[in-house]
């Protein structure tokens, strides 16, 4: 396992370009049959561990991945194989539509401490707006019954409710979110969609709906009842922010043709995209730009900007802003309150024990 010069904290691969659902915000081209070959993904995780860094997290979702379950467990083991010689703190988790789901699949993720991250609306009306299946009938019946499986199996930071916001849907977001708590998580991801035509009323609407919901985080310490959003516990573990600026640390990837990239499957539309967006192969490696770099340096320099290229980003980066902004501002906060409130420490400890138990050598 050669090592890299650059820190990689997190690494995505989607392993397939096949799904069960036709999610209406999604841009994959689910005809094109494309599955990632083991051994480049091999190669990913090599690079992904072989960077400096003690906390990693790989990320495994397509596509859904659970249509390529074999691959996925063989990734898995590959990964554990080798961070037994890297020492890291790996987690591992997968996102899904929980449509394939069952229960031995649910106790396969519990026995081998992987993640699992569902994606669930909440409410029937703003999830059956974007997650359809093949023909346009909607998913929540079936999704809604997985989740429950899920909680069932699942507990802890080890499951995510992963609570994508629509421009459509933005004034839901708060009943939404208290619908995803109602189904039983008490993690969830709130992530806004891109490239969907966001403007000033949906921005709006969002931004009074997600101040809501850190107000329903607050209640939930003050009362007792507590819940998380996912990037507190991300909060806690990159505790080096500047490194954020280096997009190769949080948002490295890997396509199912085995092509690296810096953007998020689901948002690369088509073959020129796709020629647009990529950094290297698997078979090749990184391309020398992103290979022989270092953070900080003066190649740095609008290398962001250079890169993050395509519009549809742009649109529902005010909103993602927005969320990320003001959810790490809540979390200082809270950080600052344990010294005079025992509620609050007890909810920072908590966290910290879920990252703990998420992380394994």
């Amino acid at each position: 396992m050669a090592e890299f010069n650059k820190e990689i904290q997190k690494l995505k691969l989607a392993l397939t370009s096949d799904c069960v659902l036709r999610c209406a915000h999604c841009f994959i081209d689910k005809s094109a049959g494309l599955t990632l070959r083991f051994a480049d993904a091999a190669r990913a995780v090599d690079l992904f561990l072989g960077s400096p860094g003690d906390y990693k997290r790989l990320e495994l979702y397509g596509g859904e991945p659970f249509l390529r379950y074999d691959l996925l467990k063989r990734i898995v083991a590959y990964a554990r194989r080798v961070n037994k010689k890297a020492g890291k703190r790996l987690f591992i988790t997968a996102a899904t539509s929980a449509v394939p789901l069952d229960e031995a699949k649910l106790a396969w993720l519990r026995a081998n401490g992987v993640g699992l991250a569902i994606s669930f609306s909440g409410g029937r009306a703003t999830h059956d707006h974007t997650r359809v299946f093949p023909g346009g009938a909607g998913s929540y019946a079936v999704v809604s019954k997985k989740c429950a499986l899920a909680v069932r199996a699942l507990e802890g930071s080890s499951l995510v409710a992963l609570l994508c916001v629509h421009p459509a849907r933005a004034a839901g977001v708060y009943e939404d979110f208290r619908k995803v708590l109602a189904a039983g998580f008490r993690t969830v991801d709130i992530e806004c969609v891109h490239g969907h035509g966001w403007d000033e009323k949906s921005f709006r609407l969002f931004k009074t709906g997600f101040d809501k919901v850190l107000r329903r985080v607050d209640a939930g310490i003050r009362s007792g009842d507590p819940v998380f959003l996912e990037n507190f516990i991300e909060l806690l573990v990159c505790t080096a922010r500047g490194k954020f600026a280096c997009p190769v640390y949080r948002d490295l990837e890997m396509y199912p043709d085995g092509s690296y990239s810096l953007y998020p499957f689901g948002f690369v539309d088509g073959a020129a995209d796709a020629a647009r967006v990529r950094i290297g192969s698997g078979a090749k490696g990184l391309k020398k730009k992103f290979l022989a770099c270092s953070y900080p340096s003066r190649a740095c320099r609008g290398c962001a900007g250079d890169y993050y290229v395509l519009d549809r980003l742009r649109d529902g980066h005010a909103p993602y802003t927005y969320r990320t902004a003001s959810s790490e501002l809540f979390f200082k906060g809270v950080l600052e309150k344990t010294a005079s409130d025992r509620r609050y420490l007890g909810y920072v400890r908590e966290i910290r024990t879920m990252r703990e138990a998420a992380y394994l050598r």
